[in-house]
């Protein structure tokens, strides 16, 4: 049987992470992202969120990483088509733009918890 060794990344590709979800959130400051950057924003987050859960970090660490929002967009939003056109179709436009502007919001603030959760472990994680 053969085993890999998982290495755990070190602290300076920790930091690296932290600071690129930062740099996704700063882009939902100057436009709407799309469905596809909010999915992809989430699921990094909740990886990164899972990932920063095994490491011992301090209560205030632990405190804003649990803060960070959960980003998505309500699977309830018709997608977008030709029919978007047809009677009703400018009421599905409306709620889809709706739900991206809110995905939006709870992206620029998970941005913000990122950016004090790169803070309170810059020396944490280099102990």
């Amino acid at each position: 049987m053969i085993t890999l060794a998982v290495q755990m990344p070190s602290p300076r590709t920790v930091l690296r992470q932290l600071r690129d979800i930062q740099h996704l959130a700063e882009k939902a400051k100057t436009h709407i992202p799309t469905q596809s950057e909010i999915e992809d924003f989430a699921r990094y987050s909740q990886d990164l969120r899972a990932y920063l859960r095994t490491l011992k970090l301090d209560d205030t660490a632990i405190d804003v990483l649990n803060d960070i929002p959960e980003v998505e967009m309500e699977a309830s939003v018709p997608a977008i088509s030709l029919l978007a056109w047809l009677p009703g179709g400018l009421t599905a436009w409306y709620y889809e733009r709706a739900a991206r502007e809110a995905a939006r919001r709870e992206m620029i603030v998970a941005g913000g918890k990122y950016a004090s959760l790169e803070f309170l472990l810059r020396y944490q994680l280099e102990e």
